[in-house]
């Protein structure tokens, strides 16, 4: 990411949503298989249990699960008992609408659809704590462009990131995929996550480092505040070895970990890291976890790569 303050830090993300089933509708030429799912209504990232029966014994049965407007499809497999049934665990992506789930042998086939999702949505806002010349505190959250007229960042600092997420169901396990790039135009962007305070030292800007409230304007989060440590990341194929495992070691284990509002982390890991050779690449992450209320927040830092550490020309800014 060439000139971190200057574009908007790119970080794609999954969540899944809501997602009802309908009871399954079975289609087949001999033996009647069906397909049917564990429960008729799905909380956010909550994962869908896919059972199926009348299928060739002892076989494998391919699983697609379409997302709704087309926009692609998801492929499972699973193997079936002595009796041709089968069970496998589908975890949804963040598209609300009408899934449609089919799964055949080869030979037999079943379908089952889904009705339209309940209205559970995520929104991505980044900090920005305004120019140096006019701090904002506590930062203020936004989706646009950090760039200096509205931010003042230095490499080693950490950009803030909330998601807010609402429509969950109160007591479900949710899994939310994050990604952010750690390579862009051929430079280091942000190569590793942290917790989402980190703009110290601040001296330098002749005023105090600017605070960072995951939850300003966020209302119906309970008071719930858990933590969970972030897994070290990879430092394969690195062109400084050994980094950038060692600088985020080297941070206090208070600044490595991921924050959640309103809720209960149980589990975090790397979905895939990205290379740290190539012109552009992203790492992703999972995080799970148990919501209290039907809103929580989750909270983290992007590391601003430094030239200390990568080399002039090879930072984010």
């Amino acid at each position: 990411m060439k000139k971190l303050l200057f574009l908007m830090v790119v970080l794609a993300l999954l969540v899944s949503l809501a997602i009802p089933f309908a009871a399954p509708a079975s289609a087949d030429l001999t033996s009647t298989p069906t397909i049917s799912t564990d429960a008729t209504k799905y909380s956010v990232g909550e994962p869908m249990v896919i059972s199926g029966s009348g299928f060739t014994a002892s076989g494998t049965v391919n699983i697609t699960v379409q997302e709704p407007g087309n926009n692609g499809a998801d492929i499972l497999s699973a193997s079936t008992d002595t009796d041709g049934s089968f069970q496998t665990t589908y975890y949804p992506p963040m598209v609300p609408g009408r899934y449609k789930i089919t799964a055949t042998d080869g030979t037999n086939s079943a379908l089952a659809a889904a009705t339209e999702a309940d209205a559970a949505g995520a929104n991505l806002d980044q900090g920005s704590n305004g120019a140096a010349s006019a701090p904002t505190s506590p930062v203020a959250w936004q989706n646009g462009n950090l760039n200096p007229n509205n931010s003042h960042f230095m490499e080693g600092y950490s950009v803030p990131y909330r998601l807010v997420m609402d429509g969950l169901t109160p007591g479900s396990t949710i899994t939310v995929e994050i990604g952010w790039a750690i390579r862009d135009s051929g430079a280091n962007a942000l190569d590793f996550i942290t917790q989402y305070q980190r703009l110290e030292p601040h001296a330098g800007f002749g005023h105090p480092a600017e605070v960072v409230q995951p939850l300003d304007g966020v209302t119906g989060v309970s008071a719930t505040v858990s933590t969970f440590p972030i897994p070290a990341p990879s430092s394969a194929g690195s062109p400084v070895p050994g980094q950038p495992t060692t600088e985020f070691n080297s941070l206090p284990a208070a600044e490595r970990v991921m924050t959640l509002f309103g809720g209960t982390i149980t589990a975090m890991d790397y979905i895939a890291q990205g290379s740290l050779t190539a012109a552009s690449s992203d790492t992703y992450a999972n995080i799970t976890f148990t919501t209290d209320n039907s809103t929580a927040v989750l909270a983290w830092g992007g590391h601003i790569a430094e030239a200390a550490i990568w080399g002039a020309g090879n930072s984010a800014t």
